[in-house]
């Protein structure tokens, strides 16, 4: 009972915003990290926390020699750690939440969707995620890159896939998202 109290007590609590004190702190790090490694973050951070390694490469067109030297740079620099490899997926994640949010808060609107465009693109082409199961994921990101026409698409396999398995709370707000999509293109 008292894990449930605490989960609906986190639910609940608003995300607070992150401090200046904290933000500068953050981006002092991340300005020390070299160019590419900067946007290579930037990449990780659109795709979310954890995130796939090869997504990042892929949006940021990178060989496999330059990838691994960002992402020894960068935890070198404390910014990510790796996960344990399962299924021969290279994961990491992001030392605290704070530094992904900061990433993101800093980065310029027109950035942030191009990456979210790149994103859906690079995940749809090296298989990192199932379409169907993940459907969501892609809907959001071509969603945030101003592809509504495929955003729109993703959100209608996400609600059949959401109702497939019963989760008809899932469905309906990925139907909602598709409808959402459709009115405003009207």
């Amino acid at each position: 009972l008292a894990e449930e109290n605490h989960q609906d007590v986190a639910e609940a609590s608003p995300v607070l915003p992150l401090p200046a004190s904290v933000h500068s702190l953050i981006q002092y790090r991340i300005e020390r990290l070299s160019a590419p490694a900067h946007s290579y973050i930037q990449a990780a951070a659109i795709l979310g926390n954890p995130f796939n390694a090869r997504p990042a490469q892929v949006m940021q067109g990178l060989n496999d020699e330059e990838a691994a030297a960002l992402l020894a740079e960068l935890q070198n620099y404390q910014v990510i750690e790796p996960l344990p490899d399962l299924a021969n997926i290279q994961s990491y994640q992001f030392f605290h939440d704070k530094l992904a949010e900061s990433i993101l808060a800093a980065m310029p609107a027109s950035l942030h969707s191009l990456l979210h465009k790149k994103a859906a693109q690079a995940l749809e082409s090296t298989r990192s995620i199932d379409p169907e199961r993940q459907a969501a994921v892609l809907a959001e990101h071509w969603q945030s890159g101003g592809e509504i026409v495929k955003a729109f698409e993703y959100w209608l396999r996400a609600a059949e896939n959401a109702r497939h398995l019963f989760s008809l709370e899932q469905a309906e707000q990925a139907f909602q998202q598709a409808e959402r999509l459709y009115q405003t293109s009207a």
